[in-house]
């Protein structure tokens, strides 16, 4: 029952009532014995100590209180350690929550970047510009972390873009020389020996590859550079698993959109192709005379252009009939595609008729050039069935940019007037404007 009673109230209390019950039991203890008077006597006998004068009772009290006082501070000092305890748990639970809260704010930034970055992506026109984003937004997601991406074709990768402050070796290498590459995954050289020669000092780098469903475009490789601090080092090397978590999604994100743009400048370039003779045709045409005259204006350079057909095309159809007819266009093609020049575009414009752009190229060099041409058609023999060959000649007129015309239109109809001259003239000539037909019939004027 007195175990019971003392459970109910607070310590502080129950050592009050325990000193209690202990002075009040020695003092009757101490009354029923005579003790008190027993110690008087041991004073008569130690007068010297003067312990009469310290009666038992008031010397127990004393005790007692002494005891209870080392109690109470006893419990304090053990009150004040586990209050600091708690002070320290507090504080510990305080700093990972900020940590917490740190690394939240930190993922949210960064699912904002990558938003961010696979829209911009996504809009992006070129692979150029797709691996520009991508490195920009990078460098963002990863402070203070040097890197490269390099593009892989032809079994050979190049330096697209790079950041931070470690130097990378911008030459290509053979994807041969890179395990990423070789195996498809991510490879760390911390882990294992990397041969993969994008470092020009002993750095630790991962390698991410840079992949879609249907190949392998190129690879990411981050630096850890020497300059690390400890916490940099955890962050961005030591966790890898976070990092990859980060990585991957964002290289998985530019696979795809380079595997878009490769499609649609698939697509782009089979609607701009001829099916017949492989040449680019009125649609791609129109495309890149107004990209060649936007370059020519912007460095004050002539352009030509030539416009020319086959002359008696009809006459080859209905004789040999439409399957030598396309024969003869498609050899017609190669025979001039082998005799320009690499910047020079060609295009068949529509049926026999055919038109040449030619970048940089004043009128004189331009009819000199197509001389050439006329000629090596004119002493061509194309074979046709049976064993016959036929022999064809084309005519041509020039104009020239920007004195001919500032427009296409204006460009291509002075050539066709021209062209309407050559075979008015008598066919398998060339004629401009610009050269009068006594020039023209004795050779260009240089």
């Amino acid at each position: 029952m007195l175990r019971v009673f003392l459970e109910k109230i607070p310590q502080s209390k129950q050592d009050m009532f325990t000193a209690l019950i202990v002075f009040v039991i020695a003092y009757s203890v101490a009354a029923f014995f005579d003790i008190n008077e027993q110690w008087m006597e041991i004073a008569e006998e130690y007068e010297s100590f003067e312990l009469d004068e310290i009666p038992f009772g008031l010397a127990f009290l004393a005790m007692v209180f002494a005891w209870f006082t080392w109690r109470r501070w006893s419990e304090k000092e053990e009150s004040e350690k586990q209050l600091k305890e708690q002070i320290g748990l507090t504080r510990e639970r305080e700093k990972r929550l900020s940590t917490v809260q740190a690394a939240t704010i930190t993922k949210s930034k960064q699912l904002t970047l990558l938003r961010e970055m696979t829209e911009f992506l996504m809009l992006s026109d070129s692979s150029a510009e797709c691996f520009s984003v991508f490195s920009n937004y990078l460098s963002k997601l990863l402070p203070n972390v040097s890197g490269a991406v390099f593009f892989e074709k032809s079994n050979n990768c190049s330096l697209q873009h790079c950041w931070g402050g470690d130097a990378t070796v911008n030459m290509p290498f053979s994807s041969k020389d890179c395990w990423a590459l070789r195996t498809g995954k991510t490879y760390d050289s911390y882990a294992g020996i990397c041969s993969h020669p994008c470092a020009a000092r002993s750095v630790d780098q991962l390698c991410v590859p840079i992949k879609s469903s249907d190949k392998l475009h190129g690879i990411l490789t981050l630096y850890r550079e020497s300059c690390f601090d400890d916490a940099l080092a955890e962050l961005y090397f030591a966790n890898r698993d976070e990092l990859l978590d980060l990585l991957q999604p964002a290289c998985d994100l530019l696979g795809i959109a380079l595997s878009n743009i490769a499609l649609r400048e698939r697509l782009s370039d089979e609607s701009n192709r001829d099916v017949l003779t492989g040449l680019l045709n009125r649609k791609g045409f129109v495309q890149a005379a107004t990209r060649e005259m936007k370059n020519a204006l912007a460095s004050q350079e002539k352009m030509s252009f030539m416009m020319f057909d086959i002359d008696h095309f009809k006459e080859v159809n209905d004789q040999y009939g439409h399957d030598v007819g396309d024969a003869v266009l498609v050899y017609f093609s190669d025979i001039i595609s082998n005799n320009i020049r690499a910047e020079d575009i060609l295009c068949r414009y529509g049926g026999e008729e055919f038109l040449l752009i030619m970048p940089n190229t004043t009128i004189n060099f331009a009819y000199q050039k197509s001389e050439e041409l006329r000629l090596a058609v004119q002493d061509a023999l194309i074979p046709a069935q049976s064993g016959v060959d036929i022999s064809i000649t084309f005519s041509g007129g020039l104009s020239c940019f920007p004195e001919e015309g500032q427009t296409l239109r204006e460009l291509i109809k002075t050539a066709d007037v021209a062209l309407y001259d050559a075979k008015r003239m008598g066919r398998n000539k060339i004629t401009a404007k610009l050269i009068s037909s006594t020039q023209a019939s004795q050779g260009p004027v240089l």
